[in-house]
């Protein structure tokens, strides 16, 4: 059986924007507004209002999982992945989660939209990057919980990566429970309601790593096979949602 916990956060747990992965999930490759001072005061007023609309939850469950050929195991079904099983060789068990920005983005969006085209593109990419940094600190919190516990958290990964396939969503949203705990959906054609929402895997490992280098340069974007990815970051990691 499947046990769900919910964190929910505040806004301002999540840090500072990071104003160049703002700009540049907005279309710009090169995230600098520093040369158009329009754009850097736009970008100031949708970030200076973006905190009344967020509403950062995460749900999440930790079961066993087994590692094949291909195909990793658990109470959320078999999926087949060799990008996965890969990234998680060696763990027993695994944290599947799901985390969204709440509705309030989307909503806050679609008003902007009739108004000013760009305060909403800066929006929309202010939702992305705050999803994501959602799951960075739920990321730091579960790494610092197994410490304590002597593990070792794999960096997460999410669907949508390698051949870790979207169509993987269904099994975690619904193993969750995700639209009675955190009011997250998931339509036909694979898209997630509230759209500023993630899903992924956390993988665990028994005891303590010094070197944890193979962990980090597999979640990259550079091990990620969609190579023409929007949100490519050869420096970055492969983590965008």
């Amino acid at each position: 059986m499947i046990t769900v916990s919910v964190r929910t956060y505040k806004p301002g747990q999540l840090g500072d924007p990071d104003r160049k992965t703002v700009l540049r999930y907005s279309g710009d490759p090169r995230g600098d507004s520093g040369s158009d001072k329009a754009l850097s005061e736009l970008l100031d007023t949708v970030i200076s209002g973006s905190e009344a609309v967020l509403t950062p939850k995460v749900c999440c469950a930790e079961c066993g999982i087994t590692v094949g050929e291909g195909k990793v195991s658990s109470e959320f079904g078999e999926i087949e992945s060799e990008y996965l099983a890969e990234h998680l060789s060696g763990c027993s068990s695994a944290v599947f989660f799901a985390a969204t920005a709440g509705i309030g983005t989307d909503r806050a969006v679609t008003a902007m939209s009739k108004i000013s085209p760009a305060r909403a593109l800066l929006a929309d990419a202010l939702g992305s990057e705050r999803v994501e940094a959602l799951c960075d600190l739920f990321e730091r919190e579960v790494t610092e919980e197994l410490i304590k516990e002597g593990k070792t958290a794999v960096p997460r990964y999410s669907p949508g990566y390698g051949d870790f396939s979207l169509e993987c969503q269904k099994q975690i949203i619904n193993g969750l429970q995700c639209q009675k705990h955190i009011g997250l959906t998931l339509n036909s054609c694979l898209m997630m309601t509230p759209t500023k929402s993630v899903t992924g895997v956390i993988g665990i490992r028994d005891g303590t790593e010094e070197d944890d280098a193979r962990d980090r340069c597999s979640n990259k974007c550079s091990g990620c096979g969609m190579k023409d990815c929007a949100f490519r970051d050869t420096g970055g990691t492969g983590r965008k949602g």
